[in-house]
Parts: structure tokens; sequence; C-alpha cells
């Protein structure tokens, strides 16, 4: 939930030991649940990442989210 426009996700132990340290990012879509001004991710690393509303907002609404990565020792399949 988003609280005064800012939010911290943390993985689970289980999805970040799973997750490559490589240099390819971490993909987050967000999707508010109510009425903002948007939404904008920051701070992803293996552990988590922050999420704010757009525009300094300080809503405070639901949001969901979903997380890409790339598995740890497959780092180079396709």
């Amino acid at each position: 939930i988003l609280s005064s426009g800012t939010a911290i996700v943390n993985f689970s132990t289980d999805f970040s030991l799973c997750i490559s340290t490589s240099n390819t990012p971490i993909i987050v879509e967000t999707t508010p649940l109510g009425d903002c001004n948007g939404l904008y991710v920051t701070n992803r690393t293996t552990s988590g990442f922050t999420v704010h509303e757009l525009n300094s907002g300080t809503s405070d609404v639901s949001f969901c989210w979903r997380a890409v990565a790339i598995r740890k020792g497959y780092e180079n399949a396709r």
C-alpha cells in the first residue's frame, strides 16, 4: 500500500536468492488500484524496490506489482 505517496516492497527470501546479480535490471510493473497521479519505481535491487507517486503525490492507495528478473545461473540462456 502506498502511504503518503511512497511504499517499500521487499521480495521474499526465496525469490531474492534466485535473482541474478548480473547487470541485467529487474523489471517491475505496477498498477494503482485507486485514484492517484500514477506510479514510478526506484531502487530496484535483488531484495526489493521502492514505489513513488508521480508529481510528488501523497496518496494512500493500494497497488499491485509484478517483478521479472533473470534467474541466477541462466544469465546467458535464450
